[in-house]
C-alpha cells in the first residue's frame, strides 16, 4: 500500500484471510509526494510518486538501496508491472510522452525503453493496465474518457473506445483469461469492454 505522504507498506496475508501482518514500511509521515500506484512481481515492489518518481525495492525489506528514476517531469498518474517480460508501464502528463515502458533495473536519469504518444489527442493518459495474456499489449485511458489498446511491438494503437466515461478514466483492469477490459471513471461508472470487437457493453 502507499499513502498520501509517500509511505509504502507491505503486508503478509495468511491463508483464508484470517490474519494480516505488516512486514515492512518505508518513508516518513512528512511532506513527501503522495504514492499514486504500487505494483509487485516476485520479490520486488514498485511505487510511483505523484511527482513522477518511480522506486523499485525488495518487498520484504523496502530497503534504502532501492533503485529510483524520474519518469515524468510534470506529474505521474498510474503504473503497472507486466510480469512476463518484467516491463513497468507508467502514464503521466508529459506531452507526446504519455505512455512509457521501463526496464525494472532502473537507473537515475536513464531513459525509458519505449515512449508512446497519444495519437489522437494531447490529453494525458491517466490509467494503464498490462494484458496478462499478451505481454505486447497494454491498455490506457485518458482524461477525456477514451480507452485505447496499444501494440507495443508495432508501436501503434490496435483498438480505441471513444468516450467510455464522462471525464477521467481512473482505473483499468484486464480479465485474467477472457478478452474483456473493465474501466472505472471519475463519473462513478464501470464499463466492460469486449476486446473481441463488441465495444463497450455495460
Amino acid at each position: 500500500s502507499g499513502n498520501d505522504r509517500g509511505r509504502v507498506t507491505t503486508f503478509r496475508v495468511a491463508p483464508g484471510l484470517e490474519q494480516v501482518q505488516q512486514v515492512a514500511t518505508r518513508g516518513s509521515e512528512s511532506a513527501e509526494a503522495p504514492v499514486v500506484a504500487v505494483s509487485f512481481t516476485g520479490t520486488s515492489i514498485a511505487a510511483l510518486g505523484e511527482c513522477g518518481t518511480l522506486r523499485v525495492m525488495n518487498h520484504e525489506l523496502l530497503d534504502e538501496k532501492a533503485t529510483e528514476s524520474s519518469v515524468d517531469a510534470i506529474g505521474a498518474y498510474d503504473m503497472c508491472w507486466e510480469f512476463e517480460n518484467g516491463h513497468i508501464f507508467t502514464v503521466g502528463a508529459m506531452p507526446n510522452e504519455q505512455l512509457k515502458v521501463w526496464d525494472p533495473r532502473l537507473a537515475l536519469n536513464k531513459p525509458p525503453a519505449q515512449t508512446l504518444a497519444n495519437p489522437v489527442s494531447t490529453a494525458p493518459y491517466t490509467a494503464v493496465s498490462a494484458n496478462p495474456g499478451d505481454p505486447n499489449q497494454v491498455a490506457v485511458g485518458d482524461e477525456h474518457g477514451v480507452v485505447a489498446v496499444w501494440d507495443l511491438r508495432a508501436g501503434r494503437v490496435l483498438d480505441q473506445f471513444e468516450r467510455q466515461h464522462d471525464g477521467i478514466v481512473r482505473r483499468l483492469m484486464y480479465h485474467p483469461k477472457d478478452h474483456y477490459l473493465i474501466s472505472g471513471g471519475e463519473d462513478g461508472r464501470l464499463v466492460l469492454m469486449d476486446l473481441g470487437g463488441g465495444g463497450g457493453v455495460g
